[in-house]
C-alpha cells in the first residue's frame, strides 16, 4: 500500500506534504497473508467472491484456502473468519407508532463540542433544542411525551471541541509559550461549558459519557474514562457514569456495544468501504471491533488478551460521530444485530427547521420492552437519537 502513513511521511507532513483522507491505490495495492512460518502475497487475480484488496484491511484473522501459481503467489479460491461463541437472542419486527407505547428509553447523541467557534449560532441552538428536549420542555395534550421517558443519555463521544493546534500542544509545541497558553485557556472554558450543561441534565436524567478523539482521554484505543476532575460540577451527583470507549453495556439482557467512531473512520480510510453500518457490519464479519490496530490505528499494547476480539455478539452495535444517521439489521447465525451510524450534532445538519412533534415522529426506536423490534418509522437526518426501551 504506496499511500500507507510511515514514520518519515509524518516527518513530510510537518514539513507541508499534502495530507491524504483515503490511503487506496487500486492499481498497486495488493494483500499479504501471514503466520508464524512466513508470508505469501495474495494473487489480484482471484475471482473467487468479487475479490479486491481494498475489501479488507490489516489485521484480520482469517483462515484462506487458496493454490500457488507458477511465480509463487497464491491464488485465494476461499476463505473464513472467527465466529464467536453461542447467540440466541430472537427479535420480532413490527410496526408499531412510538408515541403509543410506554416503555422507557434512552437517547444515545454524539459530537456535542462544547466550545466550538459559530457565529451563526446554528450549534448553540442545537444543543439548546437537544437540552429541551431531554429536560421534557416539549409537552404535548396528553403529558405522554417521548421524552418523559427517556432514562438514559449516551454521548458517545468528542463531548469538547479540540482547537486545531490542539495536537501541537500535547506533542510538545517548538512554537512559542503564548500558544500553549492559549489552547489551554480554551480548553479549560470548553469543559466549563460542558460541565454547566451536563450538571442540569444529569439533575433530570441519567448520563453515560464516552471518551472520543477529541476529548481529554488517553490517545490509544481503546480509550479509559475521562477523568472526573474535567467535570467536577457534574460529577459531583451519581447520576453521571464515565465509561470507556468501546463501551459495552446490558439493558434487561440486551446487549448493547458502541464505539465513539475511531475504528470505523480508521477502516474507512483503509478500505473501499464508505458506509458507516457497512463497517460494522465488516467488523461483526471479521469477529473484532478494529482489526486494523495497532497497525493503523493507535492501540495500547495488551500482552496477554486483545480485549477488541468479539468474543460474544451484541444485539445493538453503534458507532457515534459520523456524518449521517444510518440503521440497518443483519443475520448473524440466523440472529439479527441492529447496526446505528450516530452522527455528530456539528456536521449532520440536525436541529435546524424541525419543531419538537416531528422530531419525535422521526425517532429511530428499538424494542417494545425489547421483545419486538420497531422499524417502520420515518427515518431521516434527525434520527442521531437513538430510543431503546431500558
Amino acid at each position: 500500500m504506496p499511500l500507507k502513513p510511515s514514520i518519515l511521511k509524518g516527518v513530510e507532513s510537518i514539513l507541508g506534504a499534502k495530507k491524504v483522507d483515503k490511503f487506496l491505490n487500486e492499481k498497486e495495492d495488493y494483500l499479504i497473508v501471514e503466520d508464524s512460518s512466513g508470508r505469501v502475497r495474495i494473487s489480484n487475480k482471484t475471482t473467487f467472491n468479487n475479490f479486491s484488496p481494498s475489501h479488507y484491511v490489516s489485521g484480520i484473522v482469517a483462515a484462506i484456502k487458496g493454490h500457488l501459481d507458477e511465480k509463487g503467489v497464491m491464488v485465494m479460491e476461499d476463505i473464513c473468519f472467527h465466529i464467536a461463541g453461542d447467540y440466541s437472542f430472537q427479535l420480532n419486527t413490527k410496526h408499531e407508532s412510538l408515541l403509543k407505547t410506554n416503555s422507557r428509553l434512552i437517547a444515545i447523541v454524539s459530537g456535542l463540542q462544547f466550545g466550538l467557534e459559530d457565529k451563526s449560532h446554528s450549534h448553540f441552538n442545537k444543543l439548546v433544542f437537544l437540552r429541551n428536549l431531554l429536560l421534557d420542555f416539549f409537552q404535548n395534550e396528553d403529558n405522554n411525551s417521548i421524552a418523559s421517558r427517556i432514562d438514559k443519555l449516551i454521548i458517545a463521544g468528542n463531548t469538547i471541541y479540540a482547537p486545531d493546534d490542539t495536537d501541537l500542544v500535547e506533542k510538545g509545541s517548538y512554537l512559542k509559550q503564548d500558544l500553549n497558553n492559549r489552547i489551554y485557556r480554551t480548553l479549560i472554558n470548553n469543559y466549563n461549558l460542558a460541565d454547566e450543561y451536563l450538571d442540569k441534565l444529569s439533575h433530570a436524567i441519567h448520563i453515560d459519557l464516552m471518551p472520543g478523539v477529541d476529548d481529554n482521554s488517553s490517545s490509544l484505543f481503546p480509550q479509559q474514562s475521562v477523568n472526573k476532575i474535567m467535570y467536577p460540577n457534574t460529577c459531583a451527583n451519581d447520576s453521571i457514569n464515565l465509561v470507556s470507549n468501546p463501551y459495552r453495556f446490558s439493558i434487561d439482557g440486551i446487549d448493547i456495544l458502541g464505539t465513539s467512531g475511531q475504528n470505523v473512520d480508521n477502516i474507512r480510510k483503509f478500505s473501499s468501504y464508505s458506509y458507516p453500518t457497512e463497517i460494522l457490519e465488516k467488523t461483526i464479519e471479521w469477529g473484532h471491533i478494529a482489526p486494523s490496530a495497532p497497525d493503523t490505528l493507535r492501540t495500547y499494547p495488551f500482552s496477554d488478551e486483545d480485549p477488541l476480539i468479539l468474543k460474544s455478539m451484541p444485539n445493538i452495535y453503534f458507532a457515534g460521530n459520523q456524518k449521517n444517521y444510518e440503521t440497518k439489521i443483519i443475520n448473524y447465525i440466523n440472529s439479527p444485530i441492529r447496526l446505528i451510524s450516530i452522527p455528530d450534532i456539528v456536521t449532520s445538519g440536525v436541529f435546524e427547521h424541525d419543531t419538537f412533534d416531528q422530531v419525535a415522529n422521526r425517532l429511530a426506536a428499538i424494542g417494545d420492552g425489547f421483545h419486538q423490534l420497531i422499524d417502520g418509522l420515518e427515518l431521516d437526518q434527525l434520527t442521531h437519537i437513538l430510543l431503546v426501551p431500558e
